[in-house]
Parts: structure tokens; C-alpha cells; sequence
């Protein structure tokens, strides 16, 4: 049975459930790769402590459930010797793949593996880091690993590198699910020459409107020149509600920004 919610921990980790006097433990299985020994175990642990169902969480953890409180501590405590965690840090909470190349004909690129490394490697880099992220690893477009709705997702592609073709990855960042369910957006790579572009023809712009003593933002500069630059390469890739509401963001506050400048002298300035 599958257990489809968005609960941002995973449904890992011990917690109460609706049922007074029972409790569900969660147990982190980072990109769903779990030995049969281990499953094994936490079949033996489900049928001593609960009813002897395991549950599959959408993030590819395994949940046994109905365990009496009173029971919570001492399954803790045998859980130990399975090498199955039962908190786990936020990359191995939050890190999904599919299948991957080594059993899906469809996929590109080698998933399971390289995503439980890359949550290792995260966690080595970043030991601090104690927010919720959502990271899902894709094999190709087809999107079972789900990476356009993760914060981040990775899709799998092939590159060519001296003639030689070699497994890789696009990024997509900023999708998720519930209130601001929204898609990811590709990450475009921009060259140094794209760079150059970009900063030059903002310079130019505000070298120009330093002269004539035009008011403008540095910021809105230079976002609108990358953006003129990705136009080149991809135009369906510019995200045009960022394009809107800087549009947006200069109708209202230069106005704004003069009135109520004009209304706090009003009611300040007539009081000396």
C-alpha cells in the first residue's frame, strides 16, 4: 500500500498515529535501494511489534505500522543492527530515483547508485544542513522519478565528450506540490561568452543612463540582459512571469514609492 501525502519529513521517523495507543516507524531507504536482508528484518520487526503489514511511502521509504507505544523504544533499539535509518539526514530523506539504466530499457542514465552517492556526498559537504529538500534522479524524459516537481530534479542525458558518449544530467530547480505546485525549470548553462555578453550590455545601459541622469535599477539590468542573452540559445526557456513582474515592479513603485514619500512629508513636515 502506497502512502501518497506531502508530508515534508517523509513519513520517517517514529510518530503517533490516529489510532490512540499506536504509533508507525518510518524508516529512510535513500532512493528506494534496500538489501533483501534488510527487508527481511523489517519484515520480522513488522510482524513482532505490528501487525506484520509494511507500507511504501511516495519518497521510496517503508513504514511499519500499528506498533503499540509502550513498544516504540524497544523497536528502536533492534532496529539498529539493519542499517536502515530510522531518521536519516534531510538528502537521505528527501532523495528519489527510478529505476535507472541497470533494469529499465527506456532510461538513459544509471540512477539508483549515483543517487545515493550524491545524497552522501551532500551530506559530507553540507553536515549543517537541516532544511527539507526534495531531490529526485530521472534516467530520461519519460519522468518516473518525478524530478520536474522536486526543488531539485535531474534528468538523465547522454553528452558527447570527444567523440565519446558519456552518461550526464540536466537540472531542473523550483518544483513542488500542495499550495505552490509548480514545475521545475530547466537550468541553461551559460558560457563565458554569454557572461560577457550580458555584463557588457548592461554596463553600456547604465553607463548611458548615468549621463542623461536616467533613474533605473542595476538589477533589472542586468536580469533583462541574461535574459536577452538566453534568448538567443532557447527563447522558449525565459521564464516570462519573472519578465512580467519586473515590468510590473516598475509601474507600481516608482508611482508608489513618490506617494507615499509625499504622504509621510505631509504628515511629518506640517508638524515643524
Amino acid at each position: 500500500m502506497y502512502l501518497n501525502c506531502l508530508r515534508d519529513d517523509g513519513h520517517v521517523g517514529v510518530h503517533p498515529q490516529k489510532q490512540p495507543g499506536l504509533s508507525y516507524a518510518g524508516f529512510s531507504v535513500v532512493s528506494g535501494r534496500i538489501s533483501p536482508d534488510q527487508l527481511r528484518g523489517l519484515a520480522t520487526l513488522a510482524d513482532e511489534f505490528g501487525d506484520g503489514s509494511l507500507r511504501l511511502s511516495a519518497m521510496q521509504n517503508i513504514l511499519i505500522t500499528n506498533i503499540r507505544n509502550e513498544r516504540t523504544a524497544e523497536l528502536v533499539e533492534r532496529s539498529r543492527a539493519l542499517g536502515v535509518a530510522l531518521n536519516g539526514s534531510p538528502f537521505q530523506r528527501g532523495t528519489a530515483s527510478c529505476t535507472g539504466s541497470e533494469y529499465c530499457k527506456l532510461a538513459i542514465t544509471e540512477t539508483k547508485l549515483f543517487s545515493i552517492r550524491l545524497a552522501q556526498e551532500l551530506e559530507d559537504r553540507l553536515p549543517g544542513f537541516t532544511d527539507t529538500v526534495k531531490l529526485h534522479v530521472a534516467g530520461c524524459p519519460n519522468s518516473c522519478g518525478q524530478h520536474p516537481i522536486a526543488d531539485v530534479g535531474l534528468q538523465g542525458v547522454l553528452l558527447n565528450q570527444a567523440g565519446v558518449q558519456v552518461e550526464g544530467f540536466d537540472f531542473f530547480v523550483g518544483g513542488g506540490l500542495g499550495k505552490n505546485s509548480t514545475l521545475g525549470h530547466r537550468v541553461v548553462k551559460l558560457q563565458p561568452v554569454h557572461g560577457f555578453a550580458a555584463e557588457t550590455t548592461a554596463a553600456l545601459i547604465i553607463q548611458v543612463a548615468s549621463y542623461y541622469g536616467i533613474p533605473l535599477s542595476t538589477t533589472h539590468v542586468i536580469s533583462t540582459s541574461i535574459m536577452g542573452v538566453g534568448a538567443v540559445k532557447r527563447f522558449s526557456g525565459i521564464r516570462w512571469t519573472v519578465v512580467e513582474r519586473i515590468v510590473w515592479a516598475w509601474v507600481f513603485t516608482l508611482p508608489a514609492t513618490a506617494l507615499i514619500g509625499y504622504m509621510l512629508e505631509r504628515a511629518i513636515g506640517t508638524r515643524h
